[in-house]
């Protein structure tokens, strides 16, 4: 687990890491954005995955940041990746 500031930081730009958080938003986006319309946030949520299918690469670093700061990095399992994706994704998608 990554401590403090400079390593958090450091633990977002690993590449073996950072490809893990790639699969990981990916997979989340294709689940919500095939949520039901009745799901708090929806719309927000909805257009964050569309956003993230089209551009992954693109949201990488602020999900590594936020993921960083939960102390989730390249040891975590893809279960525990997936689920701080999750934990994160109304805060990145602004829901």
């Amino acid at each position: 687990m990554a401590v403090g500031f400079a390593a958090q930081t450091a633990a977002a730009l690993d590449a073996t890491w950072t490809a893990q958080i790639r699969g990981a938003i990916v997979l989340a986006a294709e689940n919500i954005y095939s949520e039901g319309p009745g799901t708090q946030g929806h719309l927000a949520r909805a257009t964050l995955a569309a956003a993230v299918a089209r551009n992954p690469d693109g949201f990488v670093a602020a999900f590594a940041a936020a993921l960083a700061a939960q102390g989730i990095d390249k040891t975590s399992t893809d279960a525990q990746v997936s689920n701080g994706v999750a934990s994160v994704w109304n805060l990145q998608a602004g829901a």
